[in-house]
């Protein structure tokens, strides 16, 4: 990290539980860490029921974390009570999944985007141009869009102005949960890009959740990959998709399509069920699904450790760092260091 760039939010020990039917536990987040800087976007990737959606909404407090602290601007967002919560609010905003859905239906754009202002007491004789702003740098024009309705906008327009809304109250933080999921695949390039530009020019800090790796390359700084509930590996992005350490990441990368001619990845399947969260296996959490598990993976968990600067994998037996253009094609067997 550069010690000049300014740390937006710091997560440590998040955890969060659910109770379920005869008084059992589901920790759909264990204990896990991690940090954004300002101009900064940490992707968090992995399989549906992982638990980075409970991430997502312990970090927006729509969820009470079970335990662990949320540092947003050096402010622990857990520990606060509902009026200081509110005071925060404006800080942090969500951009979720279904564009239209998330847009009430019933309200114009222009009463869409005043409504964060109303509820934060900003809405003043400076919100009709504070409006305008947001609409423009989200590339939709005010003057065509402003007494229109959402349904009179495409998916990806949606998007757009959900984005706008979020900017509204100038935020340090966004948390993108899915953002581009719900969309065409000819818009989705178009969303992402107006995302990086806002991050570049505004300098925010993202927490971009997603289970699509090639979409995620096109945003992240950083990549955290989870697994029941825990991040198993963590980095820069570059560093995690050249030389990714942990066989659920490989095996995640082996299936993300290459788009260099001639060039191909074997692709390595994962097999069976992810474990239930009420159950956890024993040792290795991803022991069950990993085709190079030994003994110890069943009675020990792995600890965190670092492969590089910045590059951390919770495994016995990580992948050794290569430069062969096919990290994903490495037997693991042949791998383990």
């Amino acid at each position: 990290m550069n010690p000049r760039r300014d740390r937006i939010l710091d997560v440590r020990g998040l955890r969060v539980d659910y109770p379920v039917a005869g008084g059992r536990t589901v920790r759909a987040v264990d204990g896990i860490d991690f940090a954004i800087d300002r101009g900064q976007t940490l992707a968090l990737v992995g399989e549906s029921g992982c638990g980075k959606s409970s991430v997502a909404r312990a970090v927006m407090r729509l969820e009470t974390p079970s335990a662990g602290e949320i540092r947003l601007e050096g402010t622990d967002l857990a520990s606060l009570n509902a009026a200081a919560l509110k005071a925060r609010r404006h800080r942090f905003q969500m951009i979720f999944q279904d564009p239209i859905s998330s847009l009430n239906p019933r309200r114009r754009v222009r009463d869409i985007l005043a409504a964060p202002l109303r509820v934060n007491g900003r809405l003043d004789a400076q919100a009709p141009a504070r409006i305008a702003a947001a609409l423009e740098q989200v590339g939709i024009d005010p003057a065509g869009a402003l007494e229109r309705y959402p349904h009179e906008f495409s998916g990806g327009q949606c998007q757009r102005i959900s984005i706008a809304r979020a900017l509204i109250l100038e935020p340090t933080l966004l948390v993108c949960d899915e953002p581009v999921s719900a969309l065409d695949v000819s818009v989705r390039a178009q969303v992402l890009n107006v995302l990086n530009e806002l991050r570049a020019s505004l300098g925010l800090a993202m927490l971009f959740i997603s289970h699509d790796l090639a979409v995620v390359r096109n945003v992240a700084d950083r990549l955290a990959v989870m697994y029941l509930g825990a991040i198993c590996e963590a980095g820069p992005a570059d560093t995690v998709f050249a030389s990714p350490a942990h066989p659920y990441t490989v095996a995640l990368m082996s299936a993300v399509p290459q788009a260099e001619p001639g060039r191909t990845t074997q692709r390595i399947p994962l097999t069976g069920e992810m474990p239930s969260p009420i159950d956890l296996p024993s040792g290795c959490r991803f022991r069950s699904r990993c085709p190079a598990a030994q003994e110890r993976c069943a009675h020990e968990a792995p600890a965190p450790r670092e492969l590089a600067a910045g590059h951390v994998v919770a495994c016995h037996f990580p992948y050794a760092l290569r430069s062969k253009p096919s990290a994903a094609s490495i037997p693991l067997e042949e791998a383990h260091a």
